[in-house]
């Protein structure tokens, strides 16, 4: 609290007090560690004074404190993001993150205060900047302090160094000292989406990044139309060929094995034959419900691959894993009970499934996996459908 010295128990105790957080029947007792603390908030320009700079573990840094349950996710984490949230779709809608790249202290402080409903994240050098996209997922804004760039020209760095050419429509600004036309010409040539010279005002700062925020927001919004089967409301063909060739490429960088699973609905076509296809549409939103309920992890991706088939990819998964993932699916199906009186299975809907895994390599086509996964998908059909099999026991 500015003007408040928080190192005195007191004034410690009486702030804790005023916002309802309980501490041990001991109280707060004076220690060395919250003298120097004060001490370098008085005396250390990078906190200003004004607001804290909260560092994790892994380097990460943020200005400001967030709520504890998100101040608790980034001090172990190094972000913001939890898979609860991104997974609860109950949940309020995360906020949209900024990264920045900058060591402006005093231009940053004015950043988080303008922008206090984004998530606001500092990188110190360029490869701390490609590290938390990496690490963390796509930001919804890039803002790049020129300088600190070095010779690099346009915005490809941006690009190849992320992998994000699926992802065209992220902004990238330039915050720049020179407020030449020259410079801002360049920029704009170069491929920013920007460009903000400084000083800058507060409210036209805050003015600009709220419009690409919001073209950004509204960019998701179609992405997530067009990325949608329109069936069962999973994510379609078109998602999953663009992910599958992004997750390829990301581990043939990092040398992480990838899984994949194909999961086709036995005897569907007796069952559109007997019900009608209207009741096979129904069948086939439950299937794509209960598939997706299965997917672990925010980064797994279940899709429908065309009529009766599902795909689901699994980044950063073994065969082991992926053997897990499809058992999992396939007890799900059984314990749903759909009736299928006219299989020959069992009376109810049932799924066979093909797995394969493997580590990319960047001079192969990922269609490897798919081939590797539909041969196991086969063998599953022949031995009798309602099973798995994975690729490597008829390889």
């Amino acid at each position: 609290m500015e003007g408040l010295d928080i190192s005195h128990p007191e004034i410690l105790q009486f702030l804790l007090d005023e916002q309802g957080v309980d501490v041990s029947s001991k109280g707060i007792e004076a220690s060395d560690d919250l003298s120097a603390w004060q001490e370098q908030w008085n005396s250390d320009s990078e906190f200003g004074r004004i607001l804290p700079i909260v560092i994790s573990e892994q380097g990460e840094k943020v200005i400001g404190f967030p709520l504890e349950p998100e101040l608790d996710v980034f001090l172990q984490s190094g972000s913001l993001m939890s898979d609860q949230t991104l997974h609860g779709q109950d949940e309020r809608k995360a906020p949209q993150r900024i990264l920045v790249l900058d060591d402006d202290v005093a231009g940053l402080q004015m950043l988080v205060q303008q922008m206090n409903k984004a998530q606001v994240e500092i990188a110190d050098s360029f490869s701390s900047l490609v590290e938390s996209a990496l690490e963390h997922g796509m930001p919804d804004l890039v803002l790049v302090n020129t300088s600190l760039i070095g010779d690099i020209e346009g915005t490809d760095w941006w690009r190849n160094s992320t992998d994000s050419d699926l992802d065209s429509a992220l902004p990238v600004i330039f915050l720049s000292e020179d407020k030449s036309t020259e410079a801002e010409v360049a920029a704009f040539e170069a491929g920013a989406a920007d460009f903000i010279a400084k000083p800058f005002h507060p409210r036209v700062l805050q003015a600009r990044l709220n419009m690409h925020l919001q073209a950004r927001e509204s960019q998701q919004q179609l992405n997530n139309i067009a990325r949608a089967d329109a069936l069962t409301s999973i994510c379609n063909r078109r998602e999953f060929d663009l992910r599958l060739m992004g997750e390829w490429s990301r581990g043939a960088r990092t040398g992480q094995a990838l899984g994949l699973l194909m999961i086709d609905v036995d005897k569907f076509k007796e069952y559109n034959d007997y019900y009608g296809h209207l009741r096979g549409d129904e069948c086939l939103i439950a299937v794509a419900q209960i598939l997706n309920s299965c997917m672990q992890r925010t980064s797994d991706l279940i899709a429908r691959y065309g009529g009766e088939e599902f795909v689901a990819l699994l980044p950063d998964s073994g065969l082991e894993g992926a053997l897990t993932v499809a058992e999992d699916c396939l007890e799900a199906i059984l314990e749903a009970e759909l009736a299928h009186v006219h299989s020959d299975v069992l009376p109810c809907i049932t799924v066979s499934i093909g797995v394969s895994a493997m580590v990319p390599i960047h001079d192969k086509s990922s269609t490897m996996l798919i081939e590797q996964a539909d041969i196991a998908l086969y063998q599953a059909k022949q031995n009798g459908r309602n099973r798995i099999c994975s690729f490597d026991e008829w390889s």
